[in-house]
């Protein structure tokens, strides 16, 4: 049957006979190798899992089984000693006996099985004093009845037979005697559980909750606020009777709350689902203390430290939910009473130099963690900043505080970011950042008769004096590296600071600018740079930021943004310097920085040999349509408008004019563009009574149309600018503003609107009832094409009256509204077209005057002798007699002709910014023949006048004259 079988029960070996090797693949070895190292080690684990869970249960039920015995052996020890009476008798043995008992009940405790034991210990122990023992019997009684304590902590949230009153009695006075030991073991955490599981509120257990406070120990203190007042609902849970009563005996234990409040190492709850409850709930209290009059000045200082600690804690979300339905309507209450005006005059009333500090970390926390409420908290503090009555926030801060800091010290003389940083501690940082806040929002609203005038908070010398201070700490800002720190106890940046020093900074010299205070040179930096490669290295900066953020462009291997920004801030401290703060520098220098600048962007570009570019942009302009031709024909160009164009202008019967185009036809095409579109008669611009252009307000000029034709006036200026061509147009300071990325305010009203400017300040300085004399609201009207129209500064504004507290608020949103709204949509089209050709950032280098001094050319007389020390001759030698007469002829013309024959030889009336030197080509003089009739004329391209060898002064000056009053093109040519 089994035929095979030869008694071996081996397997017999498999031979191969053909000699054919079998394939071993090397990587299928290796990982059938791993797989069987991995299943070794996971059964090795799961033995030695089950040993462990075989020992603990093995253990388990050892300790079960001994408990066992010694709660027999405990009932067996009780059963003699009591002989089965429910009570004992009061005695000192008897209560050493309980102790005892106590003790030994702790080694078994079981909350399901020991709830009869526990119970008649505690209806016994209830008979004794714990306050009558004294010494080491105190001390080891109150040691065992904490333990006693913890167990009965343990049973509070158990049915207990209705014992829980007398459970709560006997805990008020444990607590009141073993309170270290007791209150750490999870007391008021336990408490808080009770009231949730089991709403109900009687005296036993406002006892209980009460008792250990009066102890005023900061630990204990810091574990009910963080255990017990991180509940949420409390009202719900105790009843609003019994939440009421709570908050009543709570007020006169609150300063050692607010102080707990502040030992966050205390918590007891998980996550950041308490903070805002905690927060709630001291707000509560500290209305009641004020409505009881409990509230000192020491009450004060610890409430303000302890609401920043929270609001430093306090997650985003809450701040959100806040202002929609999200959030419990008590939470909402507590929080938007932070930012309330009778919270914020309350808190300004304890306002001295002591205080100072924890205020300023309070309100920054505020505005820094609620970002929503920052205009409405900056807005009281600026009131409160220029009340006069009582003192001035802002007063204090500089004069009581900011000038006795180290900070201060630090920053009178040079000194690097790091000095700076360690010469001042998180207080110091505090009261300069809430001071920039305020004063900077002050200052939006201060005129600049108030801001020279007593009516300013700070003095005249102490603003001089200022400026020194935040020049120096600016400067060590953008000059150092800067250090990876955090300032302040709300967590300011060192980014954020410096934001807030610079803005302040450019506040005060645009202020020095309109009407000077500080004597010339005082904005400069030049003692603490380098001016000799000062403009290399600027240029270096700026390839280095181009190159940087070129590679910001492009993702790395995950995806996500490469992070240079502020690397690039240490690697380019000239750079930030001229973009943030460029009155350190001379203007002649930013002048020379700016013209790198574009010639660099020509040679990347390759327009480095502009005028014999193999592809110039073709355009065919009527003299009498130049606006019209030019917004069809080169308005889509884009940045290619940078490169040359070839223009030939027609007259009004359609003849060509002569003159090639190597330059100075475009010059003369650019300035004909801005003479008509910026004509106020056209349009698009009006102008103010000085005779300062600004876009139209009117609604029409927010059309599509309109603002691709104030967005193609934009590349015009950017053209002009790009090329050096100075034009005849003068802006309004306010506009000029929106040019360099700034916003307009009070002061720069009056440019555009004097009469509502006298108004406002009426407004502001009035002293009567504001609302019922004046009886304004928060709208304002516009008048398009002869229709009235309402428009509501405020959501709901035309329900909301402007008063005496908020007529500075109403002053701002008017200013704001006629500078910037109206505005907005024409000075972003234009600045979209500008920035086209002229990169914003070269532009930020300049305030607005100096802007409009690169946009029209310097405002002065045209300088003959400067004039003449940059002229070339052809044909003509400087002490012929046809030269002399020129040069005599030129001293004798007024200034407006003058200009004409700048104008008419070089198409631009104004002297380059830095003179004529800057010419290029120089202004020339060659020689036209001896044909005394023929007329002067000039080949704008090249700058040069083509002046006829005349015999006589008089023949020239009137032919001079005729030349240049005539108005003609280039047909002159």
């Amino acid at each position: 049957m089994f035929a095979n079988f030869s008694g071996d029960a081996r397997r017999p070996r498999n031979v191969n006979l053909g000699g054919k090797k079998k394939e071993v693949n090397r990587e299928a070895l290796l990982k059938k190798a791993q797989e069987e190292r991995r299943l070794r080690e996971e059964e090795r684990r799961r033995n030695a899992a089950a040993s462990k869970i075989q020992g603990f249960l093995r253990r388990r039920r050892e300790v079960l089984k001994m408990k066992e015995e010694e709660r027999r052996e405990w009932d067996r020890r009780i059963e003699e000693w009591a002989h089965g009476q429910g009570m004992v008798k009061v005695s000192e043995e008897n209560w050493g006996r309980l102790l005892e008992a106590v003790a030994d009940l702790s080694l078994f405790h079981d909350v399901k099985q020991d709830a009869p034991r526990v119970l008649w210990l505690l209806e016994n122990l209830l008979q004794f004093d714990i306050k009558s023992c004294s010494g080491p019997r105190l001390s080891r009684a109150c040691l065992i009845l904490a333990v006693f304590g913890q167990i009965l902590l343990s049973f509070l949230r158990q049915p207990f037979d209705g014992r829980q009153p007398e459970l709560l009695r006997f805990l008020s006075r444990l607590s009141m005697a073993s309170c270290e030991k007791l209150v750490p073991k999870g007391y008021y955490r336990e408490l808080a559980a009770y009231f949730v599981t089991s709403p109900q509120y009687s005296v036993d257990a406002l006892t209980a909750i009460l008792a250990p406070l009066q102890i005023t120990d900061v630990d204990t203190m810091g574990r009910f606020v963080w255990q017990f007042l991180s509940v949420p609902h409390l009202q719900r849970h105790m009843g609003e009777q019994g939440y009421a009563q709570l908050i009543s005996n709570l007020t006169p234990f609150l300063v050692g709350l607010l102080i707990g409040a502040q030992v966050v190492s205390v918590a007891g709850f998980v996550g950041s689902s308490g903070e805002e409850w905690v927060l709630a709930y001291l707000i509560d209290i500290e209305r009641s203390a004020k409505a009881s009059e409990r509230f000192s000045d020491f009450s004060m200082a610890q409430y303000i430290k302890a609401i920043s600690v929270l609001l430093r804690r306090l997650p985003s979300s809450v701040f959100k939910a806040a202002n929609t339905d999200v959030a419990p309507p008590f939470v909402t209450d507590a929080i938007e009473h932070l930012s309330s005006k009778q919270h914020i005059q309350a808190l300004l009333a304890h306002v001295s130099p002591d205080t100072t500090a924890d205020l300023s970390g309070y309100f920054i926390s505020l505005m820094k963690f609620w970002p929503s409420k920052e205009q409405e908290v900056l807005m009281q503090l600026s009131i409160a900043s220029t009340s006069e009555t009582g003192p001035s926030l802002v007063r204090t801060l500089w004069e009581d505080n900011m000038r006795k800091s180290g900070i201060y010290s630090c920053s009178t003389s040079e000194c690097s970011a790091r000095d700076i940083m360690a010469a001042g501690d998180d207080g110091e940082w505090d009261v300069l950042v809430l001071f920039l806040e305020v004063y900077s929002r002050v200052l939006l609203t201060m005129v600049d008769d108030e801001f020279l005038s007593t009516r300013n908070p700070i003095s005249l010398a102490f603003i001089k004096e200022m400026v020194l201070i935040l020049k120096n700490i600016a400067f060590a800002m953008y000059w150092y590296e800067m250090p990876d720190t955090i300032l302040g106890s709300a967590g300011w940046t060192w980014e954020e600071v410096r934001g807030l020093v610079t803005k302040m900074l450019q506040q005060l010299h645009a202020r020095d600018a309109r009407r000077r205070f500080l004597v010339d040179g005082a904005w400069l930096m030049t003692e603490r740079v380098d001016m000799g490669g000062f403009i290399k290295a600027v240029v270096e900066e700026d390839e280095l930021t181009s190159s940087q953020e070129n590679s910001d462009d492009e993702d790395d291997e995950e995806g996500e943004r490469k992070r240079t920004r502020p690397r690039q801030t240490f690697m380019t401290p000239r750079l930030n310097i001229l973009r943030h703060c460029p009155f350190f520098i001379p203007f002649d220098v930013r002048v020379q920085i700016f013209r790198e600048f574009v010639y660099l962007d020509r040679k990347k570009v390759g327009l480095l040999d502009n005028y014999f570019h193999p592809h110039r942009q073709r355009a065919d302009i009527r003299r009498d349509r130049v606006f019209e031709d030019a917004f069809n024909q080169i308005g889509s160009m884009g940045p290619r408008l940078k490169g040359p164009l070839s223009v030939t202008f027609f007259d009004s019967y359609g003849m060509a004019e002569a003159g090639i185009d190597g330059g100075g036809v475009t010059k003369e095409f650019l300035t004909a563009v801005c003479r008509q579109a910026f004509d106020a008669n056209y349009g698009l611009f009006k102008e103010t009574k000085e005779n300062l252009l600004y876009p139209n307000p009117h609604a029409f000029s927010r059309e599509k149309t309109q603002l691709a034709y104030y967005e193609f006036l934009g590349k015009i200026i950017g053209k002009c600018l790009y090329e050096g061509i100075l034009v005849d147009v003068a802006f309004a300071p306010f506009f000029l503003l929106k040019l360099v990325g700034r916003s307009s305010y009070l002061d720069d009203l009056p440019g555009l609107d004097p009469e509502l400017y006298q108004g406002l300040v009426f407004l502001k300085q009035y002293t009567g009832d504001v609302e019922s004399d004046l009886a304004l609201n928060f709208t304002v009207t516009n008048n398009d094409m002869g229709a009235a129209k309402q428009v509501e500064l405020l959501p709901g504004g035309a329900d909301i009256a402007v008063t005496r507290a908020n007529r500075l608020q109403y002053i701002y949103l008017v200013s704001n509204y006629r500078l910037n709204t109206q505005l907005a949509h024409q000075s972003r089209a234009f600045v979209r077209g500008l920035s086209e050709m002229v990169d914003k950032k070269w532009l930020a280098m300049f305030d607005q005057a100096e802007l409009q001094t690169l946009i029209g050319g310097a405002p002065v007389p045209i300088n003959v002798a400067d004039l003449k020390r940059n002229t070339d001759y052809g044909g003509y030698l400087e002490k012929d007699d046809t030269i002399k007469y020129f040069w005599e002829v030129m001293e004798e013309f007024a200034d407006c002709d003058r200009r004409e024959l700048v104008k008419f030889v070089t198409s631009v009336a104004r002297p380059p910014l830095l003179g004529f030197k800057e010419l290029n080509p120089k202004f020339g003089i060659r020689d036209a023949g001896g044909d005394e009739s023929r007329l002067p004329t000039a080949s704008t391209c090249v700058n040069l006048l083509k002046l006829p060898r005349y015999r006589s002064k008089q023949v020239l000056k009137e032919k001079m004259l005729y030349a240049i009053r005539s108005g003609a093109g280039f047909d002159l040519s």
